[in-house]
Order: C-alpha cells, then sequence, then structure tokens
C-alpha cells in the first residue's frame, strides 16, 4: 500500500509529463493523477503552455557596450548577459532622402512564440528548452543576415510582416525534421522581428530632420513675406 501511495504523482494543467523507465521515456502523460513506480520509472514535466522566446534574451540580460569598444560579455556575467544580436545592412538602390536608407548595422530583435506537443519527440530528440531556443536562434540569424543584407533599414521595416513570414517558414522546416534529423515534437505559432534598435546618434539624428525640414520651410516663408513687402512699399 504504502509503495502504491508513494508512486502517485500529478501533471497539472499547464504541464506536460513523460513516463521514463530507467531513464528511457516510454509514453506521454496527460493532465492529472498518473502512477509512477519507485525506484523503476521517472516523471520528466514540461509546459503546455505557449512559450514567448525574445532573441537573444530578455531586454534586461542583454548586454551593450559604448561605442568604439569590444561587444565581449565579462566572465562574470556569461549566462547571464548576452550580446545584442547585430546585423548588417545593405546599400540603398538610389539616392534618397530617408535617414534610413542608408547601409548601417544596427541591432535587431527578434521573437518567436512556439509550445511542445509531443514531450517525448522534444526530450529525446531536442531535450530542453534551451537547446530549442540555441537552435532556432541560430537559424532566425542566418535568415536575417541573408535578407537585411540586401536591403537598407527603411525598406527592411517597410516590410517586417514580410521577413516574419520567412522565418516562420524557416523555423518550420527546422522543427518538422529532414530524412536526417527527426522532428522535434514542436509547434511554431508565430515568428517575427519584434524591433530594429538604431544607435543612439542615429536616432537623434532622425529625430533632428523634421525640426530641420520645419525650420528650412519657416525660413522660405518668411523670405517670400519680406519679398512681397519690399514690392507693396515700393
Amino acid at each position: 500500500i504504502l509503495y502504491t501511495v508513494a508512486g502517485f504523482r500529478i501533471v497539472g494543467p499547464t504541464e506536460l509529463g513523460a513516463r521514463l523507465f530507467f531513464g528511457n521515456p516510454i509514453n506521454n502523460l496527460t493532465s492529472g493523477l498518473v502512477f509512477i513506480p519507485p525506484g523503476i520509472c521517472q516523471l520528466s514535466k514540461g509546459t503546455r503552455l505557449t512559450i514567448e522566446d525574445e532573441l537573444p534574451a530578455d531586454p534586461q540580460h542583454i548586454y551593450r557596450v559604448k561605442r568604439g569598444e569590444p561587444e565581449v560579455v565579462p566572465p562574470e556575467l556569461v549566462g547571464i548577459m548576452f550580446p545584442p544580436i547585430r546585423i548588417p545592412f545593405g546599400h540603398p538602390e538610389r539616392p534618397s532622402d530617408d535617414p534610413l536608407d542608408v547601409r548601417i548595422t544596427a541591432e535587431v530583435v527578434p521573437i518567436v512564440r512556439w509550445r511542445i506537443v509531443d514531450y517525448i519527440q522534444f526530450l529525446t530528440t531536442i531535450g530542453s528548452r534551451e537547446e530549442a531556443r540555441r537552435q532556432m536562434e541560430d537559424i532566425m540569424i542566418t535568415v536575417l543576415m541573408r535578407e537585411f543584407s540586401k536591403v537598407t533599414p527603411a525598406a527592411a521595416l517597410k516590410d517586417l510582416e514580410k521577413y516574419g513570414q520567412m522565418l516562420k517558414g524557416e523555423l518550420r522546416d527546422l522543427v518538422a525534421g529532414t530524412k536526417s534529423s527527426r522532428p522535434w515534437g514542436v509547434e511554431i505559432a508565430i515568428a517575427e522581428v519584434k524591433s530594429i534598435i538604431f544607435s543612439h546618434e542615429l536616432s537623434v539624428a532622425i529625430l533632428r530632420v523634421p525640426e530641420a525640414t520645419l525650420q528650412a520651410k519657416a525660413t522660405v516663408i518668411e523670405a517670400e513675406a519680406q519679398r512681397k513687402k519690399l514690392e507693396l512699399e515700393g
């Protein structure tokens, strides 16, 4: 009786479970009361909720340095802080007055929402959320490097939805598996570029453009008014 009672476990309503036989996953478990024979089987649990990953890490864990300094995370912060994802953009096709229609390197923040649908498949193929996050980040950086190197930030901002669809398609192919790799047991819900972050200097310059434009218009209007005044006086 004690052995039987000791073997009961609970898989919560927001959890997925798998019964392991001496470390080998044998079957998925649904939410509720489950029996795990002590000493023979083990229970592994994960979340069934949708996971949102902002890459390379949440904003409070991004390590940024001043201009000109090497972007290297100090040894004492490795694993806690992460360098931002910086992507070089392409050259403009033709001259433009848009301050973002230039070739620069900017910080790009992609996000992906995904969830585990087959926990045993996930455990035996990927093993952990950290490894899944790492592989998805590699694919997203590859796609962004390839695509953003063809356009300027101005063009990229106009087509963020298109690039989001590209990211989603590449990730779905990744988790679906190929002839040489197994499926992950994962479903990709959304993949997109959350934001493109420019340097402080460029942001200040962009803010000055409307002001300079208005000042130029005011100067023209004032000059025209002065000309008409002189004509009337004449």
